[in-house]
This record gives structure tokens, C-alpha cells and sequence, in this order.
């Protein structure tokens, strides 16, 4: 048990005195025996008792949430950075469908289709991980007090986000990869 002197708001008083009582009893029958033995000194002393696992766990709350609120962030931008990759891919080969027909047409390999592809969003990926890459470190002293047992700057962390990154952009490159090879090159250069 932890126990203690409150103040006026129910938290521990700078004044106050704290004590911690270890027994084999269960914490509620402890939690009578301290009341009753402060409550034989001073009837009006007003204490607040809670075992340590309790206190250990409060201090606990503000590191969790800040730690699942960074989670949440990170898992959006992950999200948003796989979405914004595959639009762009898809756009880049709706808009070059004819050039895709014309390639196919005089002899390309779908294989070759699928490289210029995923080359074409490696390269938009690289870029985008060098500028954000440039960005986190430059901020990252912000983010030092919400971080706990990490530094923000840590190699090992940033390159297995960097990784994660680029594997989703990978994903993100398959299916316009394989709507590229599937163009007809007849359809295509009809197109338009």
C-alpha cells in the first residue's frame, strides 16, 4: 500500500507524509487498518491510500497515450504515403498509355513495361525519402519529450522506417506495373 496525507484537491500536499506498508493481508483489509489507525490520530486528516501497482500505473498514462497518438499519426501517414504512390503511378500510366502501346508495339517485353514502372516510382520514392529524411531530423528535437527509451534521431529506427516506406511504395508500384503490361498495343494507339 502507498499512502499518504491529500491536500484540498484529493492529490498529496507538499507537506504531506507519505508511508508505504508491505503485508500479506489483502489491500483492502490493509486500506481499513491504515484509515482506522490515522483516523485514531486526527478524525479530520484527510489521506488518500492506493497500492503501488495503482500509482506505478497512473504514471504510466501520459507515456501510453503519447506513444499511441504517434502510432495513430505514423499509421496514417504510412497510409496516406501508399495511396499517394499508387495514384501517382496510375496516373503516370493512364497518361502514358499510348507511349506504353507504342513500346509494346515495337517490341518491348511486358517485363520491360513493369521495370520502367517500378524504376519510375523507386525514383519518386528515393526522392520523397531524402526530403522527408531531411525533414524529420530537422525537427526532431520537437518530438524528444514524447519519445520514451528511442531518440528521435536513431539510425536503426529512421532506416527501418525508410524501409517500410519504400516496400510500400513497391506495393503501391505492382498493380499499375501489371495494368502496364496489359496493355494492348492496338487499343493503345487508337487511344486518344
Amino acid at each position: 500500500m502507498y499512502g499518504g496525507v491529500a491536500g484540498e484537491d484529493g492529490q498529496p500536499s507538499p507537506l504531506c507524509r507519505f508511508f508505504v506498508v508491505r503485508s500479506p493481508l489483502k489491500s483492502s483489509a490493509v486500506e481499513r487498518l491504515v484509515r482506522g489507525e490515522i483516523a485514531s490520530l486526527d478524525p479530520a486528516l484527510p489521506t488518500q491510500i492506493s497500492t503501488l501497482d495503482a500509482r506505478v500505473e497512473s504514471l504510466r498514462v501520459q507515456p501510453r497515450f503519447n506513444a499511441a497518438l504517434i502510432s495513430l499519426f505514423a499509421v496514417i501517414g504510412f497510409v496516406l504515403v501508399t495511396i499517394g504512390v499508387f495514384g501517382l503511378l496510375s496516373f503516370m500510366v493512364s497518361s502514358r498509355t499510348r507511349e506504353i502501346g507504342v513500346r509494346m508495339a515495337l517490341g518491348a517485353a511486358p517485363r520491360d513495361v513493369v521495370t520502367m514502372v517500378v524504376w519510375r516510382g523507386i525514383r519518386l520514392m528515393l526522392a520523397g525519402l531524402v526530403v522527408g529524411a531531411a525533414l524529420a531530423f530537422a525537427v526532431a528535437h520537437l518530438l524528444q519529450s514524447l519519445l520514451y527509451g528511442v531518440r528521435p534521431e536513431d539510425p536503426v529506427v529512421a532506416s527501418i522506417a525508410a524501409l517500410l516506406l519504400l516496400l510500400a511504395g513497391l506495393l503501391a508500384c505492382y498493380i499499375p506495373s501489371r495494368r502496364a503490361m496489359r496493355v494492348d498495343p492496338m487499343v493503345a494507339l487508337r487511344h486518344e
